[in-house]
């Protein structure tokens, strides 16, 4: 068979990309490897040399033969291209992702005679964002929480809810929550309060109610020692302690992640997650969060129990339920506070920004109702940023194209985030739209004019105003003649003439 004529510029081809960190494979149209170049051997932890007439398949698992390489091959047949998401194996049998370029070079004849592969290890990048991915599912399950506990009286009735959404969101089999109680022996001991699993989640003993299970009793006294100290236990039940595994075993449980729960400072109990299919090793990341999760559950049995007490006073009761709402308002604040905390040169921000927007508002006219709405969302304007990673947020010097696509997209965040909060639905404007600009430049819509939510055009204006005239690491604060300068030149193109107006007259009649 004809050999291509070109294999001295395929191998040209392959030095100049191995320099810029990819790697270069050429093989015959049946998969016979005839050229790697180091990077490319590097990569599957081979030497090049040891590669020559062996066969593609020697980089892919049976599982990537099967999901990945013969998908790419249909492909490759009916276009002589491919480009996409390619599984690898190394020598040592480690699977990774990679990026492959695969083009078909034919003979004069126009038969098919080799193929170009080039692949770059996409590892690191998959993994970040796998972990935005997964903090992004988290922090939208912690939203829901809230809303629940925003809506539910009974905490009895929404902890089903919640642990569905927290098994579904960790991916496990069970999830439970078992309250610490008195057994009839005066041994302290833990009964179920409540708890979901999968269909597909293995058969528990008719026993699994748990009622009045005594720690010490079932081999399970280092448990009243770990998590009555605040420690978590996380760990697969092969490594665990010989009574401890054999208390377990019988519900088919591979991996246990237990987080005590705290109410009113004393040891309550705690919430569980068991791993049925595979042995699982939690990241620091879901942990923090499902630690979050399980302060809000304390949280809301705390506000139960104070429920149950205030009931029996009506007066009691409407104190209470201002208080609570007190605390619904002072979570929102919560949340504005620890984004300030990852990025402390914009400390007091926040709260300036949102009694500001909240003084224009009632100049332009806004009733109570709508104020409410609009201080909130100024206080949440920023909420998007919680799923931007700390290397992007913090970056001391200006940010590369790729993660300007990255921040860019933290008003979409915003929405994800908030848009399944009942409460917090009329609030979206300003989070989701602040970046937007009168001329139509601003992102994430690019909507322009009466377009823009009135709330996010006041909200434009005055948080550029406070930007300004703020100190940053990189400036100093502008004046505030400097500052009103910039506004009016912005008017009718980055801002709304009548807020820019507004806010105006504001500043001149509080001066």
């Amino acid at each position: 068979m004809e050999t291509h004529d070109t294999a001295g510029h395929i191998k040209h081809l392959a030095k100049v990309v191995g320099q810029v960190g990819e790697g270069v494979a050429v093989a015959t149209f049946d998969g016979t490897i005839t050229y790697v170049n180091d990077m490319w051997a590097r990569m599957h932890e081979y030497g090049p040399e040891e590669l020559i007439g062996a066969n593609l398949s020697v980089f892919h698992s049976q599982r990537q033969m099967l999901e990945d390489v013969e998908p790419f091959n249909e492909i490759i047949r009916k276009t002589g291209r491919y480009q996409g998401e390619v599984g690898h194996i190394t020598r040592t049998g480690r699977e990774f992702p990679t990026l492959m370029t695969t083009t078909v070079l034919k003979n004069a004849d126009g038969v098919p005679v080799e193929m170009v592969a080039v692949a770059r290890d996409i590892s690191e990048s998959k993994k970040t964002q796998d972990a935005l991915e997964s903090r992004g599912r988290y922090l939208g399950c912690l939203a829901e929480i809230s809303a629940l506990m925003i809506e539910t009286k009974d905490v009895l009735l929404f902890l089903p809810e919640v642990l569905r959404l927290l098994g579904e969101t960790a991916g496990v089999s069970r999830t439970y929550i078992f309250a610490n109680e008195t057994s009839s022996d005066g041994e302290l001991a833990c009964s179920s309060v409540a708890g979901w699993e999968r269909e597909s989640a293995p058969a528990r003993p008719k026993d699994a109610g748990h009622r009045n299970l005594p720690y010490e009793a079932n081999g399970l006294g280092r448990w009243v020692e770990v998590l009555g100290a605040g420690e978590i236990i996380a760990a697969n039940v092969l490594d665990m302690p010989e009574t401890e595994r054999a208390r377990l075993t019988p519900f088919a449980i591979k991996s246990l992640l237990l987080i005590p729960l705290f109410v009113s400072g004393d040891w309550y109990g705690y919430i569980g997650f068991d791993c049925c299919k595979a042995q699982r090793t939690w990241s620091d990341q879901e942990i923090a969060l499902l630690k979050i999760s399980a302060a809000q559950i304390a949280a809301g049995i705390e506000n139960h129990r104070l429920l149950e007490e205030v009931l029996l006073d009506a007066r009691m009761l409407e104190r209470s339920n201002k208080e609570m709402k007190q605390a619904y308002e002072e979570t929102l604040e919560g949340w504005a506070r620890a984004l300030e905390l990852r990025d402390s040169d914009t400390e007091g921000h926040t709260r300036r920004v949102a009694d500001l927007t909240l003084k224009i508002g009632k100049e332009m006219g806004f009733r109570e109702n709508q104020l409410i709405h609009l201080h909130r969302g100024a206080l949440l304007h920023d909420i998007g940023k919680m799923a931007v990673p700390d290397h992007i947020l913090r970056k001391p010097g200006p940010l590369s194209d790729e993660e300007w696509a990255i921040m860019r997209r933290h008003p979409i965040h915003a929405y994800e985030m908030l848009s399944r909060i009942n409460y917090l639905r009329p609030a979206l404007a300003i989070p989701c739209s602040h970046h937007e600009r009168w001329d139509g430049s601003g992102y994430p819509q690019g909507l322009e004019a009466e377009d823009i939510p009135l709330p996010a055009r006041i909200f434009a204006v005055v948080d550029v105003w406070d930007a300004l005239t703020s100190d940053r690491p990189y400036r100093k604060a502008w004046s505030a003649e400097q500052t009103v300068t910039h506004l009016r030149e912005g008017s009718g193109t980055l801002f709304d003439p009548a807020v820019v107006e507004t806010f105006l007259s504001v500043l001149e009649e509080d001066s």
